[in-house]
């Protein structure tokens, strides 16, 4: 039976637990635990919550559980989604991905994975920002 939570969160901080009780549900490729935990701890809390979406987990002898609270994944933040819209029937719309620089002229450059460079023209056509998603939307002036 576990007695003893050891909580390790992403910041550094670490708390020590009296455990009540545990529920631990086991899906193939998650994990998630719910501890009840007396509420005489520094937080005060009655229940820690983790799951295998952020946090790794180790059971230590047949008394304790120990939790390390992952960073969170960060999808490459320096890359960006740029898509093209064609102005031509017989050309399909496009994207591109990677790192984007904003040239003197308006104009908008990517460099791709693979090092080649893609340049769209500000004077032809007009961009769309949209910075919470990292998505350009690229389509021509009129």
């Amino acid at each position: 039976m576990l007695k003893k939570l050891y909580f390790h969160t992403r910041e550094g901080r670490s708390y020590d637990f009296d455990i009540v009780a545990t529920t631990k549900v086991d899906k193939p490729n998650f994990t998630e635990w719910i501890v009840q935990v007396d509420t005489n701890n520094e937080l005060g809390v009655h229940e820690v919550q983790a799951s295998t979406d952020d946090c790794n987990f180790d059971v230590v002898g047949d008394d304790s559980l120990i939790i390390w609270e992952l960073p969170p994944v960060e999808e490459e933040p320096d890359k960006w989604t740029i898509n093209v819209e064609s102005n031509a029937d017989y050309i399909e719309n496009w994207s591109v991905r990677g790192k984007i620089r904003w040239t003197e002229d308006g104009s908008l450059e990517i460099l791709k994975d693979d090092g080649h460079r893609v340049r769209l023209s500000g004077y032809i056509r007009k961009f769309e920002v949209d910075d919470e998603k990292q998505v350009i939307s690229v389509r021509y002036k009129n």
